[in-house]
């Protein structure tokens, strides 16, 4: 089983390093993220980014695949901090002083 064991956000790549059949080594995983990265979280095997022009993601296998959380509020927003306390409630930090909370999982977004 592939277990994460390091995750970097250097701008708009992701470098995934996991742990193979308990032997260290690159995997080669797809990255559709195409802005700049601002945060991170981990809860449990999710791994939840959030960044530029209303970037948020999670990955429910350990980064193998991503899937889009859009806000709904459009491009201009750049989301700086994410922040979840289990699978389905969550909250984003971003321009302008919005926050939004979400207790789906990301599939939609309250303004708070």
């Amino acid at each position: 089983a592939n277990k994460l064991s390091l995750l970097h956000i250097l701008t708009s790549y992701i470098a995934i390093s996991s742990a193979l059949n308990n032997n260290w080594g690159w995997a080669d995983l797809e990255n559709p993220i195409k802005s700049n990265l601002l945060d991170i979280n981990y809860l449990d095997d999710a791994i939840w980014v959030a960044g530029e022009a209303d970037t948020i993601y999670v990955s429910e296998d350990e980064g193998a695949t991503w899937s889009r959380r859009s806000s709904e509020f459009g491009d201009r927003y750049s989301w700086n901090g994410l922040s979840f306390l289990n699978a389905t409630r969550g909250w984003v930090v971003g321009s302008y002083g919005l926050v939004l909370h979400t207790l789906d999982g990301g599939r939609s977004w309250t303004q708070q």
